[in-house]
C-alpha cells in the first residue's frame, strides 16, 4: 500500500532508491526521504533538505522533543518487519 495525494510527485528514482536500502540491511523498519513542496506556479516553498540533522536508530523520542518533520509520501515500510512486531496484517492475496 501506498499513500500519494494527486497532487504528490515522486522522483524517478525514489523508490528504486529507497527499495535498495531497505533490501541492503534487512533490519531497516521504516524508511523515508527528503520532500520539496512546491507551488502551483513552480516556484519552491520549502526544501527538507536544508535541515542540517539527519536521524537514525531510535527516532521515538526525537519526534516530539525536537522538529522532526516527515511527509509521509516518502515513508516506505518493512512489510516483513511490521508483521514481525505484529503492527501489520498478514494478507492473503
Amino acid at each position: 500500500m501506498r499513500i500519494l495525494d494527486c497532487d504528490d510527485i515522486w522522483s524517478p528514482l525514489k523508490l528504486e532508491t529507497q527499495l535498495s536500502v531497505i533490501h541492503s540491511c534487512n533490519n531497516i523498519g521504516v524508511i523515508y526521504s527528503d520532500f520539496n513542496i512546491i507551488l502551483s506556479n513552480h516556484e519552491l516553498m520549502k526544501s527538507s533538505a536544508k535541515a542540517a540533522k539527519n536521524y537514525e536508530g531510535e527516532v521515538f523520542d526525537s519526534i516530539f522533543t525536537e522538529e522532526f518533520t516527515v511527509c509521509w509520501p516518502t515513508v516506505l515500510f518493512n512489510a516483513a518487519i511490521l508483521r514481525s512486531v505484529g503492527s501489520l496484517p498478514t494478507i492473503d492475496t
